[in-house]
């Protein structure tokens, strides 16, 4: 029992070390929140409010709506593309549609985003929010894509048969018994889909026209045109939300999980 303890241990401690050194860059934006200075430097500057003043403005409360409505947008339509070919999968086995589609997903998770970008920018240009909600819709299909099939393989063939047997047709047993079975990977998959969108900068940049922002397009342009720290303030307001309600959820779905 003591050699599992202290391995255990040991793996706490790496997990520990590992979740430090990577989010611990995240909590730079708190300093530099508060800071006076125009530069991204830490110490040596007095403090203030004037960064989260600078986001309340109608800029950053419209960039705000714009990737809220985008990324919701996103997250929905991916799963409703996504269940349809994840039961579809589930159905036939492996054919050619499956193997295309299942290829489709797997490319579009390995491709750089720039790539796409660049795809976009030659078949629309610089364009509204449109062409730039089909780009986050093809980013995040994959990911609900993968998690409704892998909730579908839990449900069992006996489910979807004894519907088949008392007369439901495909859509119903994919709206009324697999969807709700599988909640909790429909669940993920929304919640992955709007990160994915939320957090998509390269085709914000790269394909909508000035006037058209989001908050990861606004954060590059503040940085990199503005120079000031805005962005820095915006990050430390909205990073604590997003992560409380990630955590309410995850702990949601944990207690509603049978024993």
């Amino acid at each position: 029992m003591a050699p599992n303890r202290a391995f255990s241990e040991l793996r706490f401690i790496v997990a520990l070390f590992v979740t430090i050194l990577i989010a611990s860059p995240a909590f730079v934006v708190y300093p530099l929140a508060f800071s006076s200075s125009r530069f991204l430097a830490i110490g040596g500057s007095g403090f203030s409010f004037q960064w989260f003043t600078e986001a309340l403005t109608s800029k950053w409360i419209s960039g705000l709506i714009t990737s809220t409505v985008l990324a919701l947008a996103t997250s929905f339509t991916a799963v409703a593309i996504g269940a349809p070919a994840a039961f579809y999968r589930l159905k036939v086995g492996f054919s050619i549609p499956v193997a295309l589609i299942e290829s489709g997903a797997v490319v579009l998770l390995l491709v750089p985003p720039i790539s796409l970008a660049v795809g976009y920018f030659r078949a629309y240009g610089e364009a509204s929010v449109f062409p730039l909600f089909l780009g986050h819709v093809a980013l995040a299909f994959p990911y609900a894509y993968f998690s409704l099939l892998a909730g579908f393989r839990s449900i069992g063939p006996q489910v979807i048969d004894a519907a088949e047997l008392l007369g439901s047709g495909n859509w119903a047993t994919l709206a009324r018994v697999l969807m709700p079975a599988a909640r909790r990977s429909l669940v993920l998959g929304l919640t992955l889909a709007f990160l994915i969108s939320w957090d998509e900068s390269v085709l914000s940049v790269f394909n909508t026209l000035p006037g058209v922002s989001t908050l990861p397009k606004l954060t590059w342009e503040s940085m990199q045109r503005d120079r000031d720290l805005t962005a820095a303030a915006v990050n430390a307001v909205l990073g604590p939300i997003l992560l409380v309600l990630l955590l309410k959820l995850v702990r949601v779905e944990y207690v509603r999980r049978p024993l």
